[in-house]
């Protein structure tokens, strides 16, 4: 997210999540308190014919699914889409734990550039 921001006009508001990382509230936390955006957890309603689904957590397999009825006509187009993704929840960054967080963020970027020796 911050080399999207510094390179580019994009200025990044919030995080939407989906997955099995979204029953961990302690991870979606933590990312929120790191990043200092909110997190927004995905929840897809997803129609097909007679069934409905709510809340399904893996969102991959409805992405190629979502890929597969735009192709076959299934899906009129994107914004059809759109109309299934809701975000349901929301994580806060808490601002209490801002100066910690910038601590272990700053520690976290260099174990990154510690790391890209690694393969060589």
């Amino acid at each position: 997210m911050e080399c999207i921001e510094n390179h580019s006009p994009i200025k990044i508001e919030h995080l939407n999540v989906d997955g099995g990382v979204t029953i961990n509230e302690f991870f979606l936390q933590f990312q929120a308190d790191i990043l200092q955006k909110a997190i927004g957890i995905i929840k897809f309603y997803c129609v097909f014919y007679w069934i409905v689904k709510p809340k399904i957590r893996e969102a991959t397999c409805f992405g190629a699914a979502a890929a597969a009825g735009l192709q076959t006509g299934v899906f009129e187009d994107v914004n059809q889409l759109k109309e299934l993704l809701n975000c349901h929840d929301k994580v806060d960054p808490n601002l209490k734990n801002k100066e910690e967080m910038e601590k272990l963020y700053a520690r976290w970027k260099e174990a990154v550039q510690r790391s890209f020796d690694w393969l060589h």
